[in-house]
């Protein structure tokens, strides 16, 4: 009796081994280098990735608060990725007051943050652009994208983005940069089923 349990146990072990294997070998992650007109590599632009087929990706909601700070007069970040119905708070970690504003028709913002205070947080419900200053600080800046896709990350130093574990599919991939004018972005389809390289 002891010897068939024990069989049992190393069948069941070897199920388990089989289907993490499984998993690792069918991960679907996206690496996306994104690059300017000159080829160098893009820091600080907001990449999304929508079906070409136009329904919807299947991924569990982020329902975090994001943040954007205000820290020795700068916002930080510089670039905040967002989705439609996200919300976020500015937070003031310096010991001054600072006025946020707004004039995007995606969303007006007009707010005093006083120091070491954190605002309202505000919804964001249309896609675009949203370009942020201080009343106060006229230096500061910072740029906020609302995506039309829920899948969506800022590229860092090097460019790049990643999206682990995509649904296998068909998808296009798409960029926006404070830089660069819509007209010069570039969209480029790829068909995900297994790691994929994509250069834009």
């Amino acid at each position: 009796m002891l010897k068939y349990v024990n069989v049992l146990k190393l069948i069941a072990t070897c199920f388990c081994v089989a289907i993490a294997n499984w998993n690792v070998v069918t991960a679907n992650d996206v690496i996306i280098t994104v690059t300017d007109q000159t080829g160098e590599n893009l820091e600080g632009a907001v990449v999304y990735v929508e079906r070409i087929d136009g329904k919807p990706i299947k991924q569990q909601r982020d329902e975090s608060i994001k943040i954007i700070d205000q820290k020795g007069e700068a916002f930080f970040p510089f670039v905040t990725a967002l989705s439609l119905g996200d919300k976020l708070e500015f937070h003031n970690t310096d010991p001054i007051t600072h006025h946020v504003y707004s004039f995007s028709k995606v969303k007006p913002i007009n707010i005093i943050v006083p120091a070491r205070q954190n605002s309202e947080a505000f919804t964001f419900d249309a896609q675009g652009v949203v370009a942020l200053g201080c009343n106060i600080h006229d230096h500061m800046a910072a740029f906020i994208y609302i995506a039309p896709s829920p899948i969506k990350a800022v590229s860092d130093k090097n460019g790049k983005v990643i999206f682990a574990n995509l649904p296998k599919g068909d998808y296009t991939v798409s960029y926006w940069h404070h830089r660069v004018p819509r007209s010069k972005t570039k969209s480029q389809q790829v068909s995900v089923h297994g790691n994929t390289d994509v250069n834009i």
